[in-house]
């Protein structure tokens, strides 16, 4: 079970790797995402959250053991370590990795509470009295209130055996061993370092903490050992279909390079004829950040347009070949996107929309210059970085050389130095780059959030070039202003904002 909130992203990585890990060693492996999160359905507000992921841990024991399991282990982290604790005993599972696991949901709950923000009550529209967002995560006091009823102290035995895997930098789960020791479970308690590089950074920086993983292999590992083969059967999970609309999901491959996607369909007689395509934000997975990209493809794909939700090399889960982990701005990405949008015209999607935020909006738009794309949605894009930027840029020092810039690039604009040169010098890299989105032979959107320094620097640095690119009869380029939606769309009550600007361009295209 993967944790909850961003560290449900920032560990995406790590988890693959361990699944893969077991694989390799012969066990059969599921990795859930439970309901509201990643690409599973459902929400956060709707229900009892709680009861309903012990619910759907209850059908992943099931479905692994239709396929022929005898022997089941749950593996779950931060939240989800206390989510198997608890889960493991109804379920008569034989093992249990608690790994660097919430012990106490009190505690939990207000950390979460401390770390988000409220929403408006003008704009509260989850049904609850309160409700507040942390990364792109909703979470209503009704959430907040069943994650504080949980804890590791009402554990009876939940498994013969458990390993506590706990991280060096944090204050080791003693009670929770001896609680289990106690209710005669055989406990092997662990303590590996590494663990804060996965879990207390952002997503572009995060890396595989690989003495854990390695720790949990080797406890498993002798099981595999004195398995039976199992048999597995995969094809009748293709597509599902979600929601009283009908629409259908599929998780497909794309390309010479089996990039995976997630495809979201409408009911073929109400289609657009239009596929938007998401591309990773980030480091992040195909399901976007805070989720925003499953969000916006259910809801487009229940208007009639395909939405594709894409991995590339070394992010989520495509293949590596050599580019994991993924990170922005890596240049391979670029071909990734065009390959993309070349499988998709062989199978017969007609109109392609490419739509990124941040870097990925630095893709897609730099993708549509080689490839055969309808529209770009650029949310957000920075066109300063360069292609290898993004590791750089995350070191602070590199940060203050970044911001000595923007402020240098300000004082040049309230000067006219910038309109003086680009009156008679020739234009630089990201002045030709502008210069071909104002004559692209498709619709380009850039949208930024307010004060956002992409458009910052392109008002600055480009400001009347872009006045003119504008202002030019069937420009294809727009310039949208968003009134509040923030950067990387945590503020999930005002994602509306950014789906409509979605769909005013497939409605154009339609």
């Amino acid at each position: 079970m993967p944790p909850f909130g961003y560290e449900y992203w920032t560990s995406h990585r790590a988890l693959r790797v361990l699944a893969e890990s077991l694989a390799a060693q012969g066990f059969l492996v599921l990795r859930l995402d439970l309901r509201g999160t990643g690409d599973a359905r459902g929400d956060l507000w709707s229900g009892a959250v709680m009861s309903t992921w012990h619910d759907d841990i209850a059908e992943a024991v099931a479905e692994v053991r239709r396929a022929g399991a005898d022997s089941v282990s749950l593996v779950g982290l931060r939240l989800g370590g206390l989510l198997a604790l608890s889960s493991a005993s109804a379920l008569s599972v034989d093992r249990v990795i608690a790994w660097a696991a919430v012990t106490d949901g009190k505690r939990y709950a207000r950390e979460l509470s401390m770390l988000s923000t409220q929403v408006p009550d003008d704009e509260n529209v989850y049904g609850h009295a309160s409700a507040r967002t942390l990364a792109g995560t909703v979470l209503t006091d009704t959430f907040l209130a069943d994650v504080a009823s949980a804890s590791s102290r009402t554990l009876g035995k939940p498994a013969r055996e458990v390993l506590v895997l706990d991280r060096d930098d944090r204050p080791a789960s003693s009670a929770l061993v001896q609680r289990l020791r106690d209710n005669a479970v055989e406990v092997e308690h662990q303590v590996c370092g590494g663990a804060g590089s996965m879990l207390d950074v952002p997503t572009e920086e995060a890396t595989v903490p690989v003495g854990h993983v390695a720790r949990i292999v080797e406890y498993l590992a002798p099981i595999a050992a004195t398995a039976d083969e199992v048999e597995t059967d995969d094809s009748h999970r293709s597509g599902v279909v979600l929601g009283e609309h009908g629409i259908s999901e599929a998780v497909t491959t794309l390309g010479p390079h089996r990039l995976a996607a997630v495809i979201s369909s409408p009911v073929p007689s109400r289609s657009t004829g239009v596929t938007v395509v998401f591309l990773n934000t980030g480091s992040e997975s195909h399901v976007g950040s805070g989720r925003v990209w499953v969000e916006f493809s259910r809801a487009l794909a229940a208007e009639g347009t395909t939405a594709v939700r894409l991995d590339f090399l070394g992010w989520g889960e495509s293949p590596d070949e050599g580019h994991a982990p993924g990170r922005p701005y890596d240049g391979h990405t670029v071909h990734d996107v065009v390959d993309a949008v070349t499988a998709l015209r062989q199978s017969g999607h007609e109109r392609i929309v490419l739509v990124g935020i941040c870097a990925g909006a630095w893709i897609g738009l730099r993708a549509a210059r080689s490839s055969a794309v309808d529209g770009v949605v650029a949310f957000n894009p920075q066109l300063y970085w360069q292609e290898g930027d993004p590791v750089e840029a995350l070191m602070s020092d590199t940060r203050k050389r970044r911001a000595d810039e923007i402020a240098a690039i300000a004082a040049g604009a309230v000067s006219g130095e910038w309109d003086r040169l680009e009156a008679g010098a020739p234009l630089c890299a990201t002045g030709r780059w502008l210069e071909e989105l104002a004559t692209s032979a498709f619709p380009v959107v850039l949208a930024f959030s307010p004060n956002d320094d992409g458009l910052e620097y392109l008002e600055n640095r480009f400001g009347a070039r872009l006045h003119r690119a504008q202002s030019r009869s069937g420009s294809p380029l727009s310039v949208v202003r968003m009134a509040s939606l923030d950067h990387p769309m945590h503020a999930h009550h005002r994602r509306h904002e950014g789906l409509n600007i979605i769909r005013s361009l497939v409605q154009d295209l339609a």
